[in-house]
């Protein structure tokens, strides 16, 4: 087995604090620690390399050669994955957790138990600030969760079930992970959901014609891609709305609409730290035509705008 595969099973063994844990760790489990180890500081991984060091001396031959195929599986799967084009292997509870329960007594999936289980609302990436950026922080993973009791990122539990944000370490954003997974979990169901970052890029996409069966509609905005500071104008029939620096999170309007075409037109006033903007429109009420829709990749002073015909 190679040095690397046994300083990061050594990590698993290390974080869940018992050694007989070890014969429950599934590939997927240990695939997602295999991110979180590559993503944290120097200083944390030489720390974890000592206790690995010294963890690996306790292990008898069977244990290594049971983990080392637990590893390679866990390989296998992730780039059959990657090659087909489909998420990477979900991420499953480990960290600090208890063992597996059976399929009877733990949790289900949502599809099984949908009024009842977790939803994760929001889940994306953000830029650090030139502080947190100084101090090593390559983004941020940020969510938000509804009716969750637990939630991890990669296999590590996160302090606040219902909202927070994870740093993700590196001097490079280029060189650390851009795949992700979140797993969040009450005493009834689980759900998971992956994200590839996708840094600001122009999807050849503009906004579309809609038609709404009512005069009174929400209008929702927000960033779509990588968090990093985009920022617009709201203007509707020709008045400004205000202007806004975008988020992962929508920000709504209610809007009262006049009969017959309206124009909402979105300006870029900000290309935030990775240009060009891009913009998710999101509309209620919509009759015909897409309800949610992304726009054009706009630099400052560009705009694009949405033809909304009302009642």
């Amino acid at each position: 087995m190679k040095l690397k595969a046994l300083v990061v099973i050594a990590f698993v063994i290390v974080a869940a604090s018992l050694l007989g844990a070890c014969q429950n760790v599934t590939p997927q489990q240990a695939q997602a620690i295999v991110a979180t180890y590559q993503a944290l500081p120097a200083p944390q991984r030489t720390a974890i390399a000592e206790k690995a060091a010294a963890a690996l001396k306790s292990l008898s031959p069977e244990q290594k050669a049971e983990i080392k195929a637990k590893m390679e599986a866990a390989q296998a799967q992730y780039a059959q994955a990657r090659n087909a084009g489909a998420p990477p292997p979900p991420v499953a509870a480990l960290m600090s957790a208890p063992a597996p329960q059976s399929a009877s007594s733990g949790p289900v999936n949502a599809t099984q138990a949908p009024t009842q289980a977790p939803v994760i609302l929001s889940f994306f990436a953000s830029a650090p600030s030139p502080e947190e950026r100084a101090q090593g922080v390559a983004y941020f993973l940020n969510y938000d969760t509804q009716n969750a009791t637990r939630v991890e990122i990669a296999g590590y539990v996160m302090d606040n079930p219902a909202t927070g944000r994870w740093p993700v370490w590196g001097t490079d954003p280029n060189a650390v992970p851009t795949e992700w997974s979140i797993w969040a979990t009450n005493d009834v169901a689980w759900v998971d959901q992956w994200l590839k970052i996708e840094y600001d890029t122009d999807r050849g996409s503009s906004f579309q014609p809609v038609t709404v069966n009512s005069r009174n509609v929400t209008l929702s905005l927000r960033d779509p891609q990588y968090v990093d500071g985009d920022s617009v104008e709201l203007r509707v029939n020709g008045q400004s709305f205000g202007s806004y620096v975008l988020d992962g999170r929508s920000i709504s309007f209610p809007l009262v609409l006049v009969g017959g075409q309206n124009t909402i037109e979105i300006i870029c006033t900000g290309a935030g730290t990775v240009p060009p903007a891009i913009v998710e429109l999101s509309l209620s009420h919509v009759s015909s035509g897409p309800a949610t829709q992304v726009s054009r990749a706009l630099q400052p002073g560009q705009a694009d705008n949405v033809i909304v015909t009302a009642p």
